[in-house]
């Protein structure tokens, strides 16, 4: 999850990689001047889907993880439902407040000889996680809008 590829050289193995796991299945299906797959999830693989999703949001989600938390966050809703997504959100805001909160530590300790661009690439990492956790102050607020 680190990185993605839509090229077919990329896609095809690793649906041989999930079909072989048994989490995924797939049947030709005919389509007008070429044949396509369906691939669907089997009932394994909607439980390990559901348990990816459902995962503790960690300190490392927030340092280096944050593209795969948005795909559970994006997946978490239509595949578990709103309340897992809250947690979800919850979980960011409680690990993302400690990251900021260190960074802002960081930030405060004087550290002599640092050069400017360090501080400002220090700065740059704190606003960033700051503006994240604005984000998901405001998603909650909108899930709490849409419950009432």
């Amino acid at each position: 999850m680190g990185s993605f590829s839509d090229s077919p050289g990329t896609i095809y193995p690793a649906l041989r990689r999930l079909q072989s796991k048994g989490l995924v299945k797939s049947g030709k299906v005919a389509s007008p001047g070429r044949r396509r797959q369906l691939v669907t999830l089997t009932p394994k693989g909607t439980t390990e889907l559901k348990k990816w999703i459902r995962r503790p949001v960690t300190r490392q989600d927030v340092i280096s993880g944050l593209r795969e938390f948005m795909l559970r966050f994006a997946y978490s809703e239509p595949v578990i439902g709103a309340s897992v997504t809250i947690e979800l959100l919850n979980g960011l805001k409680a690990e993302l407040g400690a990251v900021v909160r260190g960074l802002h530590d960081q930030m405060n300790t004087p550290k002599p000889g640092m050069p400017l661009s360090g501080t400002l690439a220090l700065e740059s990492g704190v606003r960033g996680h700051e503006c994240l956790l604005e984000w998901c102050e405001y998603a909650l607020r909108v899930y709490k809008r849409e419950r009432h």
